[in-house]
């Protein structure tokens, strides 16, 4: 079964929250105004309380208190905050996704902590796409949650598959004829989010064949890389090398190197308990 086959029969199933498709529609038409955007998040309680813990989060530290969703719409900025809906809404989605198949805490902690530190990266490096960056981050890994709900055995045999030394995207192409990116781009494609987005998904393992957006395909890239290297250390170091499978090429995209690591992972364990239970509190509760 093909990429296209798969979103097609999945469509449905994995479909975007409807405030985010309202929140589509008003981004779209020229005379939407602030207050429009921030009256349709209004509407969901519980979506308003998230966004508003978000705002005065160390995911921001704004000097004031951001006390209504008109506030942060200002603050944010229209496209960006829709970003940040989107990040705090698209896990529901994927809540039907069975345990048993995958470690949804573990796997939303990984996609939070990509996000967090393509983010702190991206300042870095003096790219102004933060809520961007955090969002793919969040987003990159999605086709494999698409997989695991269409096709569980052969994506197990994927993800399972003799070769403990080579990369998961190579299993990936050698059982499927794809990887999970090439899913989750035509999935977020599937959702009418702009190229520009879901290219960066799908270049994250080649980030020097990204059109739009270079230089955030090469931090997505990096953090991804270096977040997966971070855990294996937790878990003894055993495996592949992430860290080694970081293209030369994203790091003189960037501009980054090996140094630049540290700090910002530091950052990224400051801010990431606080972001998870906002984003993904399921996750953040067996932290």
């Amino acid at each position: 079964m093909d990429v296209q086959s798969v979103i097609r029969e999945t469509a449905v199933l994995y479909s975007l929250p409807d405030v985010c498709l309202r929140l589509q529609e008003l981004i779209a038409r020229p005379d939407t105004e602030l207050d429009d955007i921030a009256s349709v998040i209004a509407l969901d309680p519980a979506l308003t309380v998230r966004l508003l813990r978000l705002a005065n989060s160390p995911f921001y530290n704004f000097s004031g208190s951001v006390e209504t969703v008109a506030r942060a719409v200002r603050v944010i900025g229209m496209n960006e905050l829709y970003n940040l809906v989107l990040a705090s809404s698209v896990t529901q989605s994927f809540a039907g996704i069975p345990p048993e198949l995958v470690d949804m805490p573990g796997f939303w902690r990984h996609s939070v902590n990509t996000g967090l530190l393509a983010r702190e990266l991206g300042k870095v490096c003096g790219l102004k796409q933060g809520e961007r960056l955090f969002v793919v981050g969040l987003l990159h890994n999605i086709g494999k949650l698409v997989m695991v709900g269409h096709l569980p055995e052969l994506t197990r045999e994927a993800i399972t598959l003799n070769g403990y030394y080579s990369s998961p995207w190579e299993r990936e192409e050698l059982v499927l004829g794809y990887s999970f990116a090439d899913v989750g781009a035509e999935l977020l494609k599937a959702w009418g989010m702009p190229e520009a987005l879901w290219e960066l998904v799908a270049c994250q393992h080649a980030p020097q064949t990204a059109r739009h957006l270079p230089a955030a395909a090469a931090l997505l890239h990096i953090a991804s890389r270096a977040i997966s290297a971070h855990e294996a250390e937790d878990k003894g170091g055993q495996g592949f090398d992430y860290q080694a499978a970081i293209e030369p090429e994203a790091w003189r995209q960037t501009g980054l190197c090996l140094d630049n690591l540290g700090p910002a992972l530091a950052q990224v364990n400051l801010q990431s308990l606080a972001v998870l239970s906002i984003v993904v509190p399921q996750a953040a509760m067996v932290f």
